[in-house]
């Protein structure tokens, strides 16, 4: 994926999405994407569902979403989660220490921890098309970036692509 640096302004134009559902849509979300373009999502509650469906959201055909998750539990809960209820036509790798990336087959979701996305970005962008990148708990990288260096790399990573 490159940025098109040209489309980024840094300015920031908040917009606010009515949800009626117990849930999030993943397509109120998906609405909100611009390719180039940072896109935030506060959330005003936790447990409304977005990860989930981000998860269960279908990137464009050949295309690979990014996941990055604040800590490996997390990663192997959903993983527990998919693996008790696997979708066919969306598959996802689950990276952590003991679960490498395969990089032979195709996958819809890679679902990592910012350690093992600032390792690996490199080979990660060079065998897969990725469509786009959500960080959640985005909140957490903020406030272990004082005592985990792999968190401002991180950023650094994201933005220069």
């Amino acid at each position: 994926m490159k940025k098109d640096k040209t489309s980024f302004s840094g300015e920031f134009k908040p917009k606010v999405i009515i949800n009626k559902n117990k849930y999030l849509d993943i397509g109120l979300i998906s609405e909100q994407l611009e390719l180039g373009r940072i896109t935030h999502i506060n959330k005003s509650t936790c447990g409304n569902g977005a990860t989930y469906s981000w998860l269960h959201y279908t990137p464009p055909a050949t295309k690979t979403n990014i996941i990055i998750e604040p800590n490996v539990s997390t990663i192997q809960s959903k993983e527990k989660e998919h693996l008790s209820n696997q979708n066919q036509h969306n598959t996802r790798c689950f990276i952590y220490e003991g679960n490498p990336i395969d990089y032979s087959k195709p996958f819809n979701h890679l679902v990592m921890t910012s350690d093992a996305f600032v390792h690996n970005y490199k080979e990660i962008f060079s065998k897969f098309n990725i469509h786009s990148i959500l960080i959640d708990e985005m909140h957490s990288v903020v406030q272990s970036s004082n005592y985990r260096r792999v968190m401002p790399r991180m950023m650094d990573v994201l933005l220069g692509l």
